[in-house]
């Protein structure tokens, strides 16, 4: 994409879309669990899976992807602008910003790059974000669990639909400014340290663990403050104050750091998986015909990776 023609943005768009699709059947499990251990501090990870399967096999299967449409919506639109952005914006701030700026803060456009899509994603996300946790957090045994959801808020649906907005908003802009700088800042490192600028597929997982790791260190206490200010019927008694630092407050008073980073071994290998997907189609020129190709062996070589013992 080093030409950034509209063919190149079309394609990149495309190739994040389809990441998300072939993503999905991995990553949709792992955020229901992560979502319900956020919704219950207090329980483990081995509890809330065995809630789950609490009805056998099958049943657990189709709840593992509850809430599967909003998330698959939220995920494939998400993919579909993000390369883009993340090639054109901080491309127009280089040209925008002054040579000095640049010269004295050479992230300056990937930070103000990071404000802008995050401001522009949350008024998209948001609204899908509560629909996924909603799903998420009804009663198994409820029916129809959209259509009540609908019946029940009708009257003001766009309110209903943006609970956890400010927390969605400060997760976004937290979450691309540490992701570009530290992505920016590792790839760095890791090309001095090996001495070449083409990285290795070990190096590429080095960087993505790294940054995966920084990013969800800093956000985990605001996206589980999401989590829980979206949740179906939250309790006032559960969260005294609707907003963000006293909800944070009341789960770090209940269940200390281990609370606040309810989720956060999950949250990782999502984000592992996701950010080296990202990066391996962001790198470099991008053919829409050998894409099926291309995320399919990142997508293999991650599962080689990760799961030696079962290649």
């Amino acid at each position: 994409m080093n030409s950034h023609s509209a063919s190149d943005y079309v394609q990149a768009s495309l190739a994040g879309a389809l990441r998300a699709i072939i993503c999905f059947p991995i990553e949709h499990p792992l955020e229901v669990i992560k979502t319900r251990l956020q919704t219950s501090p207090d329980k483990k990870t081995p509890a809330v899976v065995k809630e789950i399967f609490r009805h056998g096999y099958l049943s657990g299967a189709r709840e593992l992807y509850t809430g599967g449409t909003p998330n698959g919506l939220r995920s494939a639109v998400k993919q579909a602008y993000r390369i883009p952005m993340m090639k054109s914006i901080p491309a127009i701030y280089k040209k925008i910003l002054p040579q000095k700026l640049q010269e004295k803060y050479p992230l300056a456009p990937n930070t103000l790059a990071a404000f802008t899509i995050a401001n522009i994603e949350t008024v998209f996300v948001s609204p899908l974000e509560k629909i996924k946790v909603e799903l998420m957090t009804r009663p198994r045994e409820e029916k129809g669990k959209l259509i009540a959801f609908y019946r029940e808020n009708q009257g003001n649906l766009a309110k209903a639909l943006m609970p956890g907005f400010r927390a969605t908003y400060l997760r976004g802009v937290v979450s691309w400014v540490s992701f570009l700088y530290s992505d920016a800042k590792m790839k760095n490192f890791e090309r001095k340290r090996t001495g070449s600028h083409e990285l290795s597929f070990s190096s590429e997982m080095l960087v993505s663990f790294s940054v995966g790791l920084i990013n969800t260190t800093i956000i985990m206490p605001l996206d589980i403050a999401k989590t829980i200010l979206q949740k179906h019927r939250v309790q006032i008694d559960q969260t005294p104050d609707q907003r963000l630092l006293p909800v944070i407050t009341a789960v770090w008073k209940n269940n200390g750091l281990k609370g606040v980073y309810t989720g956060f071994r999950i949250r990782i290998i999502q984000y592992m998986f996701h950010s080296y997907c990202t990066m391996k189609l962001v790198e470099g020129n991008i053919n829409f015909s050998d894409l099926y190709a291309r995320i399919n062996s990142t997508y293999q070589s991650f599962l080689r990776t990760v799961f030696p013992e079962k290649n």
